[in-house]
């Protein structure tokens, strides 16, 4: 693919992000803790000056600051846009122009400059003074450092040295400071000498603090300065012993710790103590978690996709000598999380959590009891890496099949109707399963499973009984190994037959928008019709190029089953290397030639959906996305259908992280069907609005790094639900709690 088609699809992406962030008439809700797809949490303050906390984030891309409302009950809702000149990569909040009205200073990284945003109180912005004179500025704080009641500015320099600007209390920075620093990722104020200046704590390099003191006349002392034992993400000032001086703390990624620096009162510290966290520790917060009124500490973790709470365990007189924080408690809080803040959201006097990752925060509200919610989950022996979802029984209740790594079999968990699960019996395979997919290939009135494997290098079926349990499988042997599966009649008998990809092993690599593949030969789809009774026999051998999934439907509006394979290529000239090949059905199981259409790189799934409902079927796809800058992004392509099987870009809509599936259901029960898939912690979910128009992405916790859901009303209130595999051993499952669904609602689900 050329130049041109990359920067269209670039386009493209930067409208829908721009665009897309209307609220929703009908906005969705799902159990568990909340989480919001609001872009990257920057800030939170109150900026409309309603006594509730509000969120300021951006989004990548996208040249503005978003503040997003915070409600009495600690929920959020999407705010006001302040359109600026560049995007904003931190902002800090104050009164610098002393009208009453919190202002904002926000850092262009894209433009090497900081600018000054008058604020109104009513969280919207007037774009003031531009600052620059920087060389690389990161971040910035407020803080009076001089002691006339004007508020300062200290910034934070990725390639220069730190400075502090001087307020001149109506908006305006006159003078500024150089700092006696190494190029800086952090920037933090607190008063630690307490002599009623502000002191600035900077992150510099990748290990070490300088803790500046503020001293009259706008100097500054020299820098003392304190060492990570590997690394420091995320510098909190707080006073976390009780003894009434402020301590420097921080999170160590590499060391997988929570470190502290306990302050003597005069600025100077005592040595380093490290706390084990337990993970990839990615930012540091500390509030109340239990009640012994000791502060504890919480900190992210972005390798188990959550946040672990540090318990205190001695009283403050010991905590200079003592550990002073127990075992860490691990508690899923979604997405890869690299910062955490505290305060309390709802106003029930307990400490509340927000746990950001790069496309939003999500919210952990403490409960009365203490702790806070859970995402419901099934426990697996090891990951379940895909999930189909049918009615085994016969029981009008929809029941799971999993493809477990390492089980000979597939693992049946079955549905009690109310959100809630029990254990079936293993489906007995004789080998390990890759993919699984549901059906009544017999016609007897039970569900049957076909199952393929890529180490057996076959596929199988198991008859179903009707009671969620399987007879002896039926094997077929193929010429090398078999990934993805999928049913449909291809012949018009109404039988279901079955079409199959056989990829080699492809081994690829990946340098920037460009993919090598090796092993592309030999490579195909082949078809195999059913005779009614469960037996299949092979009808086509389709050439492809390392087939990677694909789908059955009428693309072309003749009334027979078409084929649609997406395909990874290896283009040595060109940008992006991915083709959606449609083949026309020629209703007797074998197919034309194939219709090809280019897409992003990483492509891994097609779904078919009708999003207009126009009667011709439309094609969704996970693949990536480049903006100006080179950034790779994660996204769903939208495909218009024009009813020959000719597919046009239409929408692409951004998911945060990889989600390789896309799963196709009517999940706000309006008749059109939305999207959705399951990223790193998180299921993102889009709503059709119509015309090929999606709302902003709402996300909802689900589990630890979640690599495959199915979509389906497991309680019975008519409304569709999502079940999510996790790598981390178990299902998780997602309630849809949509107020404006029409509960026993007939919905079209795809999966």
């Amino acid at each position: 693919m050329n130049k041109v088609h990359a920067v269209r699809l670039a386009a493209v992406l930067s409208f829908v992000l721009a665009a897309s962030f209307a609220d929703a008439q009908c906005p969705l809700k799902f159990s568990g803790p909340a989480s919001y797809a609001h872009g990257v949490l920057l800030e939170l303050a109150d900026v409309d000056e309603d006594g509730q906390l509000d969120t300021l984030t951006s989004v990548l891309t996208e040249n503005a600051l978003r503040v997003n409302f915070g409600r009495a009950d600690g929920s959020f809702r999407r705010g006001t846009v302040t359109p600026l000149e560049g995007e904003v990569l931190s902002v800090a909040i104050a009164d610098w122009n002393e009208d009453g009205h919190p202002d904002a200073l926000v850092i262009h990284d894209n433009l090497g400059v900081a600018r000054f945003l008058a604020g109104k109180g009513d969280a919207t912005f007037e774009p003031r003074q531009t600052i620059d004179g920087f060389a690389r500025p990161w971040s910035v704080a407020a803080g009076d450092f001089d002691g006339d009641r004007h508020m300062d500015a200290a910034f934070a320099d990725l390639e220069g040295s730190a400075q502090v600007l001087w307020g001149n209390g109506d908006g305006t920075f006159t003078a500024r400071t150089a700092l006696p620093t190494a190029p800086s990722t952090e920037v933090e104020v607190q008063d630690l000498d307490r002599n009623g200046l502000d002191d600035v704590v900077i992150g510099e390099d990748m290990s070490t603090i300088a803790v500046l003191a503020a001293r009259n006349g706008r100097t500054f002392a020299e820098p003392v300065r304190l060492t990570a034992a590997a690394a420091h993400f995320g510098i909190e000032v707080v006073d976390v012993d009780g003894d009434g001086d402020l301590d420097v703390a921080h999170a160590d990624p590499f060391a997988f710790l929570v470190s502290v620096h306990h302050g003597k009162g005069d600025g100077t510290f005592l040595p380093r103590m490290d706390h084990p966290a337990g993970g990839f520790t990615e930012g540091v917060a500390f509030g109340h978690f239990d009640d012994d009124r000791l502060l504890d500490a919480v900190a992210g973790n972005s390798i188990e996709a959550g946040v672990v709470i540090l318990h205190s365990n001695a009283s403050s007189a010991l905590r200079a000598e003592a550990a002073g924080f127990g075992e860490p408690v691990f508690h899923e809080a979604g997405g890869l999380i690299w910062d955490v803040r505290t305060a309390d959201l709802n106003g029930d006097g307990r400490t509340d959590l927000i746990a950001s990752d790069a496309g939003g925060y999500n919210v952990l509200l403490q409960r009365t009891e203490g702790g806070f919610a859970a995402v419901p989950r099934y426990d697996t022996p090891s990951t379940p890496r895909q999930l189909a979802s049918a009615d085994l029984d016969r029981d009008s209740i929809a029941d799971i099949v999993a493809i477990v790594s390492g089980q000979p079999g597939v693992t049946v968990i079955r549905g009690n109707g109310d959100g809630t699960f029990r254990p079936g019996a293993l489906a007995h395979t004789g080998f390990v399963p890759f993919y699984v997919v549901t059906g009544d290939v017999n016609r007897d009135g039970h569900v049957d499973l076909v199952v393929s494997s890529r180490d057996d290098q076959s596929f199988s079926v198991l008859p179903g009984r009707g009671d969620a349990t399987f007879g002896d499988p039926v094997r077929y042997p193929m010429d090398g190994s078999i990934s993805y599966i999928e049913l449909g009649d291809v012949d018009g008998d109404l039988d279901l037959d079955l079409a199959a990809c056989l990829p080699s092993d492809v081994v690829s690599t990946m340098t920037g928008r460009t993919t090598t593949l090796a092993q592309e030969t030999s490579l195909q789809v082949q078809v195999f019709l059913n005779d009614g009774s469960g037996t299949f026999a092979r009808s086509a051998q389709l050439p492809a190029r390392a087939p990677l999934s694909l789908a059955l439907a009428d693309f072309n509006g003749d009334r027979k089953t078409d084929l649609a394979i997406a395909e990874a290529v290896s283009l040595v000239d060109s940008t992006l290397n991915g083709f959606v090949s449609i083949r026309p059905g020629n209703g007797d199981g074998t197919f034309g030639d194939a219709i090809e259409h280019q897409v992003g790189p990483q492509l891994s799934d097609v779904e078919p959906v009708d999003f207009d409902r126009d009667g011709v079927m439309d094609l969704a796809t996970t693949m990536l996305v480049f903006d100006q800058l080179d950034r790779a992004h994660a996204v769903f392509g939208v495909y218009r259908n024009d009813g020959t099987g000719k597919l046009t870009l239409a929408n692409v809509l951004p998911t945060g992280n990889d989600a390789f599936q896309v799963v196709a259901a009517d999940i706000d029960g309006d008749g059109l069907t939305d999207l959705a898939g399951a990223n790193t912690g998180l299921l993102v979910a889009f709503r059709n609005t119509g015309n090929f128009e999606f709302a902003p992405p709402e996300n909802a916790l689900a589990g630890r790094h979640p690599i495959s859901a199915v979509a389906a009303d497991f309680n019975r209130d008519g409304r569709t639900d999502f079940a999510v595999g996790s790598v981390r051993r178990g299902v998780h499952f997602v309630l849809n709690e949509t107020g404006c669904t029409t509960p026993n609602r007939r919905r079209t689900v795809r999966h």
